[in-house]
C-alpha cells in the first residue's frame, strides 16, 4: 500500500491494491477507478503518490491592458534582457480586446517581489515604443512554468500525470497548452478503454508517447548558462535567425 496526505489536508489520496481490485480513496468516502494528476506544476497528486515532481521553473508575470494606443495585432514583440528576464524573454502581444505585456525569468533569481520589480523596470524600458506606465492593468497573471522536461516516474498503477504536472512543457518556449490537450485527450481515451477491458492500464504504456524534449533541454541549458544580449542583437539582424524565431513561436500544427 502506498499513501500520502497533503499538508493541511484539503484532500487525501490513498492508493491500495486488494487482489485484482485497485482503487483510490478520495474525499467524503468517494472512490475512483483511476486518478489523473492534471493539477499544475506543483502537483499534489504527484507528491501524494510519490511520483516525479518538477524541480526547474520559470516564473512568469503578465499584465493585460485595455484601450491602450498600441497596435500589436500582427506581431509577437519579444524582448531579451539578461538582467530583467534571465533565462527567458519579455513580450507584447495582442489578446482578445486587450494588449498583453509580460516577462518571465528563471525561478530562483529572486522571488515574487523581485519579479514585480523587474516588471516595473520592464514597463519603463518599453516606454519609448509603448508606454503602459500610467495604465492600470485590467488583469494580472503570474505563476510558475516548469522548464526541466518530463518528471520521473510519470505513473503508478491506475494513476497518471499529464500536462504541467508531468513537466509536459517546452523547456525553450515554455509552451504546453497544445501538448497537454493532445496527450490529455489520449489519456482520457486510453483510460476509458482500460476501464472497459479493451486495453491494459495506460500507466504501463502511455507515458512512452510523451515528448522527451531532448534537444530543447539542451537548448535550455545553453540559454541558462550562456545568455548574451549582445549576441542576440547581432543574430536578430539575420534573416536566418528571424526565420528560426518564427518557426519556434508560430510553427504550424500538423493537420489531423
Amino acid at each position: 500500500m502506498r499513501s500520502g496526505r497533503r499538508a493541511h489536508s484539503i484532500w487525501r489520496a490513498v492508493h491500495q491494491s486488494d487482489g485484482a481490485r485497485e482503487w483510490h480513496a478520495l474525499p467524503d468516502g468517494a472512490q475512483a477507478c483511476y486518478l489523473v494528476g492534471a493539477d499544475g506544476p506543483k502537483s499534489h497528486v504527484a507528491k501524494t503518490l510519490s511520483l516525479g515532481e518538477n524541480r526547474h521553473f520559470i516564473f512568469g508575470m503578465e499584465h493585460e491592458y485595455g484601450g491602450v494606443d498600441f497596435d500589436a495585432s500582427d506581431r509577437l514583440h519579444c524582448f531579451i534582457d539578461k538582467r530583467l528576464a534571465p533565462g527567458y524573454i519579455g513580450w507584447i502581444i495582442a489578446g482578445v480586446g486587450v494588449t498583453q505585456v509580460g516577462l518571465a525569468r528563471r525561478s530562483g533569481v529572486g522571488g515574487i517581489a523581485e519579479a514585480k520589480t523587474a516588471m516595473t523596470a520592464f514597463l519603463k524600458k518599453l516606454a519609448p515604443i509603448a508606454d503602459f506606465r500610467d495604465c492600470a492593468p485590467t488583469n494580472v497573471r503570474a505563476g510558475l512554468i516548469p522548464c526541466g522536461g518530463l518528471v520521473s516516474p510519470l505513473a503508478a498503477p491506475r494513476a497518471l500525470l499529464v500536462g504541467d504536472a508531468a513537466g509536459m512543457v517546452s523547456p525553450v518556449t515554455a509552451g504546453g497548452i497544445h501538448t497537454a490537450l493532445r496527450h490529455g485527450r489520449a489519456a482520457g481515451v486510453a483510460i476509458a478503454d482500460f476501464l472497459n477491458g479493451r486495453k491494459a492500464d495506460p500507466a504501463q504504456w502511455l507515458p512512452v508517447s510523451y515528448p522527451r524534449f531532448r534537444l530543447k533541454r539542451a537548448l535550455r541549458w545553453s540559454y541558462d548558462n550562456f545568455q548574451s544580449d549582445a549576441a542576440f542583437n547581432l543574430l536578430l539582424r539575420s534573416s536566418a535567425m528571424r526565420t528560426a524565431a518564427s518557426v519556434v513561436f508560430f510553427h504550424r500544427m500538423r493537420a489531423r
